[in-house]
């Protein structure tokens, strides 16, 4: 019976998953497609993360440090799932880079996709430059540290922030009724950060109703 565990995926979930493998001394495979562990806050420059208001750096980079140190953990980056057979606890894999193991069991942490907002055209994004995404927001945060209009390049006087975009709306299928749970705290939180830096530009936000977890319910 194979007695290792394949982790799929090295963001944030992936990383806990292969983190607490390995201290319990499991041995771990963990495979991501990417040359860098971290998921997409990371790859994509995410500019804090809630509810902490700290960088990824600062709440993955631990984690990353932890599983690259881990000698009961192999990591091995620009590698994917090619194939799968067998069931637990007896899988046979075989990865992208043309090695074949056997596992106990998989643990799938492969990510999500942003929601494409030209999906929602009413909304002007893709027509209007100056109808951004959360995620647009963040990287110009952390690229730039500065709020400004992509048209001009000056600081917009009102910012309103349209809540659950993507999410809870029948209209665009099955895959899309459910709350994302992150978007609202996202929004308030970079809300805050605006009225924070810039006291003078006035924020609205539009919403069905604010649905936050944890500790900011």
């Amino acid at each position: 019976m194979a007695k290792s565990v394949l982790v799929i995926g090295g963001g944030p979930a992936g990383l806990a998953a292969a983190r607490t493998l390995g201290k319990l001394g499991v041995p771990t495979i963990l495979i991501e497609k990417e040359q860098k562990l971290g998921g997409r806050p990371v790859l994509e420059d995410y500019h804090t993360l809630i509810p902490r208001k700290m960088t990824p750096q600062q709440v993955i980079g631990p984690f990353i440090e932890e599983v690259q140190n881990n000698p009961n953990v192999d990591v091995k980056l620009g590698v994917e799932l090619e194939s799968c057979e067998g069931e637990a606890p007896n899988f046979k894999v075989k990865l992208s880079n043309g090695e074949e193991h056997e596992v106990a069991a998989i643990v799938v942490a492969t990510g999500f996709q942003h929601f494409d907002a030209k999906r929602k055209g009413e909304l002007g994004y893709g027509i209007y430059p100056d109808v951004i995404t959360n995620l647009e927001l963040e990287q110009m945060f952390s690229r730039e540290g500065k709020l400004y209009k992509p048209s001009n390049g000056q600081l917009p006087k009102r910012v309103a922030f349209v809540f659950c975009v993507g999410s809870r709306d029948r209209q665009l299928g099955v895959t899309n009724v459910h709350c994302c749970r992150y978007g609202c705290a996202l929004s308030g939180l970079q809300g805050t950060e605006i009225r924070e830096k810039y006291p003078d530009v006035d924020v609205f936000c539009y919403y069905m109703d604010v649905r936050t977890y944890g500790t900011w319910e």
